[in-house]
């Protein structure tokens, strides 16, 4: 969310002539900006004691032009920071290929409404379990998988295409989350997620925190670093900075995925094959270059809720559904 912030603040630090930061920066009187040397050069070539603005095409006079300290102050600060946001971007750039994870969806987690590809990387909803239980449209209820790998130190990525879906929760769980009935999630009950509903960004803090984000999100990276205790969001296209989940933990968590149940549109969510720069840093060796779109079909029953592991935190007792109430 920070590197929207900065960088929606540093676009209005640019001179439209020059488009470049501010240098002893000159006010109009229709409130547009513009470097002093930018704007003498362009009123002298007007060749009269009026001029129209370069950018609303305003008449405005020379009389009425005057120096603005403050905005040539932010613009020389921003300027100074441009090195740093550099490093920021290089820095997200080394979290992507140095420790991006091979993950996938394990079925015997997922809920009874929801389809796994067979390549174990694409999650939909069932239309027969939608057509089945849904009499009114619950846009706030979404049904989770989790990943077939755990964690318990080190730092992982991995990224996840939301696309066009209308509801959807992506971030990691705690081994010992409650997973009976409907689950408001939230950091303080061992979820850190983020959400989508009812086109509202929100992240599941205690109370929900609402996000705003310049553009849509097609594709969320996501980024553990188990002993600082960090769970990291990013806009994965543009590389910007959503929000960071601080806490500590002290057993394995889950990556986890859900989507929405009963909306009208369909919610598809794909976890991201690991990039050819990011498999040349890692010891991954995986080869994902067939694309498989075929989904398998799982019964409706809990015998396949038979848990293969010890660690499993699932069992017929434990489908559940996801609420996210709006702020």
């Amino acid at each position: 969310m920070a590197s929207y912030f900065t960088s929606s603040i540093s676009e209005e630090m640019i001179c439209s002539v020059c488009l470049d930061f501010f240098i002893s920066a000159m006010s109009i009187e229709c409130g547009h900006h513009f470097c002093e040397d930018c704007i003498l050069h362009y009123i002298y070539s007007a060749n009269g004691g009026s001029f129209k603005c370069p950018v609303c095409r305003k008449v405005c006079f020379i009389k009425n032009l005057w120096p603005n300290q403050q905005l040539s102050a932010v613009a020389q600060s921003f300027r100074l920071l441009q090195p740093h946001l550099r490093r920021s971007l290089n820095q997200k750039k080394i979290i992507k290929t140095k420790f991006h994870e091979e993950i996938s969806l394990d079925p015997e987690t997922a809920h009874p409404g929801i389809i796994i590809s067979t390549d174990m990387k694409t999650m939909r909803e069932r239309d027969s379990w939608k057509e089945l239980h849904c009499t009114v449209e619950r846009s706030d209820l979404c049904g989770p998988v989790l990943s077939a790998q755990s964690f318990e130190s080190g730092r992982h990525y991995w990224e996840v295409t939301v696309g066009n879906s209308s509801a959807w929760d992506v971030g990691l769980c705690k081994n010992s989350v409650k997973r009976i009935g409907e689950v408001s999630p939230s950091s303080s009950n061992g979820y850190w997620l983020l959400s989508l509903r009812q086109n509202n960004y929100i992240v599941c803090t205690t109370p929900r925190t609402r996000i705003s984000l310049k553009e849509k999100l097609n594709k969320v990276g996501i980024f553990l670093d188990y002993e600082a205790g960090d769970i990291v969001f990013y806009d994965a296209d543009s590389r910007c900075h959503i929000y960071t989940f601080t806490s500590s933990f002290l057993e394995p968590l889950w990556p986890l995925f859900s989507i929405g149940l009963y909306s009208k549109n369909e919610n598809i969510l794909t976890i991201d094959p690991i990039s050819d720069e990011a498999e040349e840093t890692t010891e991954h060796d995986n080869d994902d270059s067939e694309d498989t779109t075929c989904f398998m079909t799982l019964p409706d029953t809990s015998s396949r809720w038979k848990s293969h592991s010890p660690n499993h935190i699932y069992s017929p007792n434990h489908i559940y559904d996801f609420i996210v109430p709006m702020l």
